[in-house]
C-alpha cells in the first residue's frame, strides 16, 4: 500500500482511510491562485480490472446527480495511473470510528445523545438515497 499520491494540481497531506479496495486521502487542491481542501479516492490497485473501474466512474456519475444535503458532490473525477481520482471537498469530516475514539462518554446519557444524533442523520441520509432509488452497498 503507498502512502503518498501524486496527483498533479494537488498536494496530498495525508492517507486517511485504507480500505481493501481503495485509499483516502486528505490533501489540497490548487484552483488557480487559491487553494481548495480535498479528500481524494483512488482504487488500491493501479491495475483493477475494468469493472472496478466502471463502479468508481459510477460512484461519481451518481453522485454528481443525487439531490441531497447529506451527499457531498464530487469536484473532479481525474485520471489517476490507469484508473481515476474521485475528488471531493474536504469538509473536515472524520471516521466515525475516529469520532467514538475521542469521545468521553463517562455519561450514558452523552453516548446516547451522541449516537442517535448520527443514527438520525444515517437514516436521513438513506432516506434521501432510497428516495432516487440508490442503494448504498457498503453500510
Amino acid at each position: 500500500m503507498s502512502s503518498t499520491l501524486h496527483l498533479p494540481g494537488y498536494r496530498i497531506e495525508e492517507l486517511v482511510y485504507a480500505g481493501t479496495e481503495t485509499l483516502v486521502y486528505r490533501g489540497i487542491r490548487a484552483c488557480g491562485e487559491s487553494e481548495q481542501p480535498v479528500i481524494v479516492k483512488v482504487l488500491r490497485d493501479a491495475c483493477s480490472n475494468l469493472s472496478q473501474q466502471v463502479q468508481f466512474r459510477n460512484q461519481h456519475t451518481i453522485a454528481c446527480q443525487l439531490d441531497s444535503l447529506h451527499v457531498v458532490k464530487p469536484l473532479a473525477l481525474e485520471r489517476y495511473e490507469k484508473g481515476y481520482a474521485l475528488v471531493i471537498p474536504d469538509q473536515g469530516a472524520i471516521a466515525l470510528s475516529q469520532h467514538w475514539a475521542s469521545r468521553d462518554f463517562s455519561a450514558e446519557h452523552s453516548f446516547l445523545q451522541s449516537f442517535f444524533s448520527i443514527a438520525v442523520q444515517l437514516a436521513e441520509a438513506l432516506h434521501d438515497l432510497g428516495k432516487q432509488r440508490v442503494i448504498h452497498k457498503d453500510i
